[in-house]
């Protein structure tokens, strides 16, 4: 008996143990099913969003077979550029929807696609209609795990609008004499800390429309080289220096833009005078996108040395000399005038004739010669800022500027100043 109840016993056990393993098994096969059922349905959300992109993307999407060249699936947006029904480019040869300039290059550009298994370019395609329209094409090359290619998947995207874009800029650049440029400027090592140095920020840098470029500033461009290398090397090395200040403090103070002046030599080795003015949009820590745009301001910086050099002339005049506007109002007070009727230039300009030197009995006469013959010559009694009076000889004239406005310049000098005449 007890054997019988022994055995009894260890087969209840094993009994027992088998079931745990059972309900162990059963537990792991569910857990699995769920876990299966969860990435199925998981698989199947992404599949949803993926082919939501695919549909209502605004770039076009197809595939392309790698050995006969055939459309085997396109999105609407494909179709629809180049004036299909949705599935009707399904089947069709990939280069019948390019124009026949751009189709003659498609050997060569599968040949780089092949090559690199990566290409972006432009191309000109065709749509149903005849009518041509320019693309740019983003196309990757997959492959098996053996390597051999399986098709090509592209993006395509009409590029006609910014075309037209970029011809009203070219127009604009051409007419309006100026160059664009863009720029993506990465801080380097200790570009935080101020101070003058080139070598903190890394500069890539391309002029918009380098034809219209050379029309603004003619520059000799070495084999292999482009315009923007050439006009970047064309600055002159005497402003670079203040040049990399200027932008480096404008990175480091967070300004969202600056403005500088500085020379260029064009091809023929004459000096062009640049006013720069430049955006500065951050693209994250030590990292900006830059817009410029450069006029040409060479005339206007003549006219001001000029107009320098005269005032430095006046100035070494002993004759009080004054202009004022249509208006009457100061725009010019010399250091004769200074001396002569006690009021400083700071205290003047900007501010009406008569307020400083009150009407005479000559004023309207004045004003009627000035009208009529343009100048003005006689004897005038002024009074200083003291309240002092002065006689002075007095000559006015009107002198008509380029933009069509017109000034008077008034030379004094006091009576009791000249020397006397010689005895006969």
């Amino acid at each position: 008996m007890p054997n019988e109840d022994f055995q009894i016993e260890d087969e209840i056990r094993r009994r027992k143990a088998a079931e745990g393993d059972l309900l162990k098994i059963k537990e792991t096969l569910e857990q699995r099913v769920r876990d299966r059922t969860s990435e199925l349905s998981q698989a199947n959300s992404a599949l949803t969003l993926y082919e939501t992109i695919f549909k209502t993307s605004a770039w076009g999407v197809a595939i392309i077979d790698s050995v006969r060249g055939l459309v085997q699936l396109a999105n609407p947006a494909f179709a629809r550029m180049h004036g299909y029904e949705a599935n009707s480019v399904v089947g069709m040869p990939v280069g019948n929807l390019f124009a026949p300039e751009s189709a003659d290059q498609l050997p060569q550009v599968i040949d780089i696609i092949n090559a690199r298994d990566h290409l972006m370019y432009e191309s000109i395609h065709i749509r149903k209609d005849g009518s041509h329209f320019p693309c740019l094409t983003d196309v990757t090359l997959v492959r098996d795990p053996q390597g051999l290619p399986l098709y090509r998947f592209g993006y395509f995207r009409d590029i006609t609008s910014q075309k037209r874009a970029e011809e009203d800029i070219r127009s604009v650049v051409t007419h309006a004499r100026c160059i664009l440029w863009r720029a993506i400027v990465t801080g380097l090592g200790d570009w935080e800390k101020l101070g003058p140095g080139a070598h903190k920020f890394h500069w890539d840098i391309l002029v918009q429309d380098e034809v219209a470029a050379q029309h603004f500033q003619p520059l000799l461009i070495p084999p292999g080289s482009s315009y923007t290398k050439a006009w970047m090397a064309s600055r002159h090395p005497g402003d670079v220096p203040q040049m990399d200040d200027t932008a480096s403090r404008a990175f480091i103070k967070g300004s969202p833009s600056y403005s500088q002046i500085f020379r260029c030599f064009d091809k023929f080795g004459e000096i062009i005078w640049i006013r720069e003015e430049v955006a500065v949009a951050p693209l994250g820590p030590g990292r900006w996108q830059c817009t410029g745009v450069c006029m040409d301001v060479t005339d206007e910086h003549r006219l001001h040395d000029q107009l320098r050099q005269q005032a430095e002339l006046l100035e070494l005049s002993h004759d009080a000399i004054v202009v004022r506007n249509e208006a009457g109002v100061i725009v010019y007070w010399n250091s004769g005038a200074e001396a002569l009727y006690e009021w400083h230039r700071a205290e003047v300009v900007g501010r009406c004739i008569e307020e400083i030197l009150p009407g005479h009995e000559l004023q309207g006469e004045i004003a009627e010669a000035l009208a009529s013959q343009g100048y003005w010559a006689g004897r005038l009694r002024r009074f200083t800022k003291t309240g002092r009076e002065v006689v002075v000889n007095s000559r006015q004239l009107l002198v008509h500027r380029g933009d069509g406005s017109g000034a008077v310049l008034e030379t004094s000098h006091d009576v009791n100043t000249l020397a006397p005449a010689p005895a006969s």
